[in-house]
């Protein structure tokens, strides 16, 4: 773990912490999802049909 300036709070917000990945990415790798709410699942089950 490297000692760090950082100049801004968010800045250390997101980078203060140091832990360093397990595969040296910089950053933790950002996953697509989304989220949906039907009135019921029969809803939810044609809108995907």
């Amino acid at each position: 773990m490297r000692t760090t300036e950082y100049s801004g709070w968010g800045t250390a917000a997101i980078h203060g912490a140091g832990h360093q990945h397990a595969d040296d990415a910089h950053h933790a790798p950002i996953y697509a999802s989304s989220t949906f709410t039907f009135d019921s699942a029969e809803a939810g089950s044609e809108r995907f049909a």
